[in-house]
C-alpha cells in the first residue's frame, strides 16, 4: 500500500510539468520587426493556450504532440505561428492585405538567470 502511495504521490508530482510555462529564445532568419532584432522571445502558457512573440498575445489554436499552433488578427494583419515541439523549428507567417511574410527560425528553451 505504501508503494503504491508513493507511486501516486510521484506521478502528481510530475503531472504538473505538463502545462508549466516555457520560455524560448528563437533565432530568426529574417528581419520581422522594423528593428534589426533577429533575436526573439516565445513564451508558451499552455494552461491558458496563450503564447508571446515579443509583446504579441497569440491565441494557441492546437496542442499537438509534433506541433503548436497559434493565431492572431489584428485589424489587416492575420498571423500565424507553427512551432514544431522536438526540434524547435518555428514558422512565422503575416499576411498584410495582400502581401504574404513568412519567416523562419530555431528556437532554444532558456531559464531566466535572475
Amino acid at each position: 500500500m505504501k508503494k503504491l502511495l508513493g507511486i501516486v504521490v510521484l506521478g502528481l508530482l510530475f503531472a504538473g510539468n505538463v502545462y508549466a510555462e516555457i520560455v524560448l529564445r528563437c533565432k530568426i532568419d529574417d528581419n520581422i520587426f522594423l528593428d534589426d532584432k533577429t533575436r526573439i522571445t516565445v513564451e508558451v502558457k499552455l494552461r491558458e493556450k496563450k503564447l508571446y512573440l515579443q509583446d504579441l498575445l497569440f491565441e494557441i489554436k492546437t496542442i499537438g504532440d509534433r506541433a503548436i499552433v497559434a493565431k492572431k488578427t489584428s485589424g489587416d494583419e492575420d498571423w500565424s505561428i507553427k512551432l514544431d515541439r522536438f526540434d524547435g523549428f518555428i514558422e512565422i507567417n503575416r499576411k498584410k492585405n495582400y502581401a504574404d511574410d513568412k519567416f523562419t527560425g530555431y528556437c532554444k528553451k532558456y531559464s531566466k538567470i535572475f
